[in-house]
């Protein structure tokens, strides 16, 4: 009788645990970068270093399991349009912003962001 008991709760827990792993969600590291207008080719340079970054460090299992995802967005060398991007971004609770990358643009920011979030 114990042993039909102990069986029955085995079965029942392993049919409660789904059967496939869910992929957890990746940390997402917002980026303001240049990627058009005159400082296109240093967000270039940015970008791709990112991205060799995000697939170095996700082949290694990623951050406590989780993989790393860069979302970089064009300011397009433009102070006006970096600071819509942070603005964004403040308003959606980022953590940490990188970038931007060049002194115009990130003089523009840097206002925005004296109570946070992080901007490196």
């Amino acid at each position: 009788m114990l042993r039909r008991l102990s069986a029955g709760i085995g079965i029942a827990a392993a049919l409660a645990v789904p059967c496939s792993a869910v992929a957890a969600e990746p940390y997402d590291v917002n980026v303001i970068t240049s990627l058009t207008g005159q400082s296109a080719l240093g967000g270039k340079q940015v970008s791709d270093s990112l991205h060799v970054i995000e697939a170095r460090v996700n082949a290694a299992g990623g951050i406590a399991g989780r993989p790393i995802r860069f979302v970089i967005a064009d300011d397009q060398t433009n102070p006006q349009i970096a600071v819509s991007l942070a603005n964004a971004l403040v308003a959606k609770h980022a953590p940490v912003i990188l970038g931007p990358q060049i002194t115009a643009t990130c003089n523009a920011v840097f206002p925005l962001l004296v109570d946070g979030p992080v901007m490196w």
